[in-house]
């Protein structure tokens, strides 16, 4: 199973993350909102900053 990991979890995100489910593919996200709208539908949510890298390896990981 392949993963796709997105920074920000803006509608666009959620969008991406409805078409990934029907190719069977899990997405991690990471964004600084906790109720940005991918928080609810990713396999992985990750609340950080997209500027520090050591978020962005957490997600990673």
């Amino acid at each position: 199973m392949y993963r796709v990991g997105i920074l920000g979890g803006g509608q666009l995100g959620r969008m991406l993350i409805q078409a990934a489910i029907d190719l069977d593919l899990k997405v991690y996200v990471l964004d600084s909102a906790p109720d940005s709208p991918c928080a609810g539908i990713a396999h992985r949510f990750v609340v950080g900053s997209v500027r520090e890298a050591d978020t962005v390896e957490r997600l990673a990981a």
